[in-house]
C-alpha cells in the first residue's frame, strides 16, 4: 500500500508559491517560473511510478491511467473555465473575449502551449494579455500522460528491468534537444513538449534507484544541497535565461535530491504551511493567474494592497477549489465506473467547448445585448480592428526584431525596413510596440516622407552596441 509522501506535497508548495510570487512581481522571485519545473520532475516521478508498479504486477489499464489522471486535472480546469466565460462576458470587449474562448478551447483540448507558442513568447508584454497562459504547462503534462505510458509498455516489454536505459536515450534526446533551440527558438523550448520531457523523465529516473536507508544527517545534507540549488535558481535565471535549457538542471536537479532522499520527517517540508499549500497547489496554480491578469486589465499591477489582496484571493480560492471541486467532485467521479466517469468529463468538456466555439464564431459576443460589448472603449477598438485586419501591416512587424527571433530564430528584421528610396524628407520610427502602434498613423499622415522603422517589443531603444543582433538590423544600427 502506499504511502503519503510529505516531503512531495511539501514540495509541491515551494513550487506552486515561487509561480505565484513570480506573476505578481514581487521582488526576490525573478526566476519563480522554476516552480514550474519542480512540478515537472513531480509529476514525471509519480506517473512512472504509477505506471511501472502496475507494469510489474501485470495489471496496467492504460484506459484506468487516463480516467484518473482526467479526473484529477480536469473538473478544476473546468470550473475555472465556465467562470472565465461568465465573468468575460460582463467585463471582456469583443476581440479579449474572443481571444478567451480560443485559449478556453485550447486548454480544454490541452493544446493551449501549441497556441500560445505560435502567438508570442512567455515572457513578452503582451502574456498578460492571455488570462488562460498559465494553462500551457498543464497541456505540456496532458501530451506527456498520454506519451509516457506506450511509451514505458513497449520499453518494458523489450528490456525488462532494463527498462531505464530506454528512459536515458529519451533524457539526453530532449535535453539536447532543448539547449540547441532555446537560443535559437526560444518560445518553442518554453512551450513545446519535446523540449520539457527531459524534465518529467528525470523524475522518472528516480523510481528506478535504489530505496534510501540514509541517515538522519546525511538525509538533511541532500535535502539542503536539493533545496539550495533550487533557491540559488531563483536568483540565478531570469526571463533572460535560455528556457528549457542545460541551464534548467540547476532546478531539476535540486527537486530530484529532495525527492530522492524521501525525508517525510523534514522541517522544510513536513510543516502545517508547507502541507496546506501543497494539499491546494493545483487549484492555486489555477486561479492565481486570472487574478494577475485582471491586476493588469485594471492597471493595479503596481499597487502593492492590491498584489498582497491578489495573493490571498489566490490561496483562498485554491483552498475553496480543492476542497469542493478537486476532492469532491473527484470523489464522486472515482466512485462510479469507468463508463459513467469518462462519460461525465467528456459531456461538460464538449459543452464548455460548445459555448467557446459559439462566443468565438460571433466575433467575441459581439452583440447589442452585451454591455461590455457596447462600451465607448469598445466600439473604438473594434473599429480600428475592422479597418486594420492585418495589424502585421498596420504595425510594419516585419520591423520587429524580437517578433522575428520567437517566430522564426533570428533577431533581425527585414531589409524593408531602411531601404527606401532617398529623400531629404525622412522620419525614422525607433522604439518598442507603443512606438510601432504609430507606425501606420505616420506613414499615412506623412505619406511624402521616406519611411524607416526600427523596433523590438517590450525593449526600450538603446545606442548601446551589441553582438547579438544579426541581419538587417544590426546593419541599420
Amino acid at each position: 500500500m502506499n504511502k503519503f509522501r510529505y516531503d512531495i506535497n511539501g514540495l509541491r508548495a515551494y513550487a506552486v508559491l515561487f509561480v505565484v510570487l513570480f506573476h505578481f512581481g514581487i521582488f526576490g522571485f525573478t526566476g519563480g517560473f522554476i516552480g514550474v519545473d519542480v512540478f515537472f520532475v513531480i509529476s514525471g516521478f509519480l506517473m512512472t511510478k504509477i505506471i511501472m508498479d502496475s507494469l510489474q504486477e501485470n495489471n496496467f489499464s492504460i484506459l484506468q491511467f487516463y480516467t484518473n489522471r482526467a479526473v484529477r486535472i480536469i473538473p478544476a480546469l473546468a470550473v475555472l473555465c465556465i467562470f472565465l466565460l461568465v465573468l468575460g462576458w460582463f467585463e471582456l470587449i469583443p476581440s479579449d473575449y474572443r481571444s478567451l474562448s480560443k485559449h478556453v478551447i485550447g486548454s480544454l483540448l490541452f493544446v493551449s502551449n501549441i497556441i500560445y507558442w505560435k502567438e508570442s513568447g512567455y515572457f513578452d508584454v503582451d502574456s498578460h494579455e492571455k488570462i488562460l497562459l498559465h494553462t500551457w504547462s498543464l497541456s505540456v503534462e496532458w501530451q506527456f500522460y498520454l506519451f509516457l505510458p506506450i511509451y514505458l509498455i513497449i520499453a518494458y516489454k523489450l528490456l525488462k528491468h532494463k527498462t531505464i536505459y530506454s528512459l536515458i536515450l529519451l533524457f539526453i534526446c530532449s535535453l539536447a534537444l532543448a539547449h540547441v533551440i532555446s537560443t535559437y527558438r526560444p518560445s518553442a523550448s518554453f512551450f513545446l513538449l519535446p523540449t520539457r520531457a527531459w524534465e518529467m523523465v528525470l523524475g522518472g529516473f528516480l523510481y528506478f534507484l535504489p530505496k534510501p536507508n540514509l541517515k538522519n544527517a546525511t538525509s538533511y545534507l541532500l535535502e539542503i544541497i536539493g533545496f539550495s540549488l533550487i533557491i540559488a535558481s531563483l536568483y540565478l535565471f531570469n526571463a533572460k535565461t535560455p528556457w528549457s535549457s542545460i541551464y534548467t538542471l540547476v532546478p531539476t536537479i535540486g527537486t530530484a535530491l529532495i525527492l530522492y532522499t524521501q525525508n517525510q520527517k523534514s522541517i522544510f517540508t513536513n510543516n502545517k504551511i508547507a502541507q496546506f499549500l501543497g494539499n491546494a497547489s493545483y487549484s492555486i496554480y489555477l486561479w492565481h493567474w486570472p487574478i494577475v491578469f485582471w491586476l493588469f486589465h485594471k492597471n493595479q499591477q503596481n499597487n502593492i494592497i492590491y498584489l498582497l489582496v491578489g495573493i490571498i484571493i489566490s490561496i483562498a480560492l485554491g483552498y475553496l477549489s480543492a476542497t469542493y471541486v478537486e476532492k469532491f467532485i473527484g470523489n464522486q467521479l472515482k466512485g462510479t465506473s469507468l463508463f459513467k466517469s469518462n462519460l461525465i468529463i467528456s459531456m461538460s468538456c464538449i459543452s464548455i467547448i460548445g459555448l467557446g466555439l459559439i462566443i468565438f464564431k460571433t466575433n467575441g459576443g459581439n452583440s447589442s445585448i452585451r454591455g461590455a460589448a457596447n462600451t465607448p472603449q469598445a466600439l473604438l477598438i473594434e473599429k480600428y480592428i475592422n479597418e486594420h485586419k492585418n495589424l502585421d501591416d498596420a504595425y510594419w512587424l516585419q520591423c520587429d526584431a524580437y517578433s522575428n527571433l520567437t517566430k522564426y530564430g533570428f533577431n533581425g528584421i527585414d531589409k524593408s525596413c531602411i531601404n527606401q528610396p532617398l529623400s531629404t524628407k525622412s522620419i525614422l520610427l525607433w522604439g518598442d510596440s507603443h512606438s510601432q502602434a504609430l507606425s501606420l498613423g505616420l506613414r499615412t499622415t506623412l505619406n511624402d516622407y521616406s519611411f524607416y522603422q526600427i523596433g523590438s517589443s517590450g525593449c526600450k531603444a538603446s545606442l548601446t552596441p551589441t553582438e547579438t543582433l544579426k541581419g538587417a538590423l544590426k546593419q541599420a544600427l
